[in-house]
């Protein structure tokens, strides 16, 4: 987001109780998809 300001563009903001996970490098984005993977694992 801080990208996008800092390129003049508008961002929309919202409240929200849900639990966030920010996804900022490769590295995290491959750590989630792991723990996706794991936790919804498709019935056999």
């Amino acid at each position: 987001m801080l990208r996008v300001l800092e390129a003049g563009g508008r961002i929309q903001v919202g409240v929200t109780h849900d639990a966030l996970i920010e996804i900022d490098t490769p590295q995290q984005a491959a750590e989630f998809e792991a723990v996706v993977k794991e936790h919804f694992r498709p019935p056999s």
